[in-house]
């Protein structure tokens, strides 16, 4: 008599693609794919407030830095590397 051996263990794997077409909440109702149990998910959104590398700022990234460069060590009037 032969037994399968059942693993419970989760792996993940991440693949991010997106397309746009009509039928994209199809992809949810797909289980199985190559006999592997598998789900799919709707990604998540970040939930933090990006830092500027520039000004060191909230709210917005270097490349839409209208501010002066700014030492994230000391303040100083001057980049990071500088320091």
């Amino acid at each position: 008599m032969e037994h399968a051996i059942q693993s419970h263990k989760k792996t993940t794997t991440y693949v991010s693609h997106r397309i746009k077409t009509s039928n994209n909440k199809e992809i949810y109702s797909i289980n199985y794919l190559l006999q592997c149990k598998i789900m799919f998910e709707q990604s998540y959104s970040k939930k933090e407030i990006p830092q500027c590398t520039k000004c060191q700022r909230y709210g917005h990234t270097k490349n839409f830095c209208n501010h002066k460069v700014s030492c994230v060590k000391c303040a100083g009037n001057y980049a990071t590397d500088k320091c």
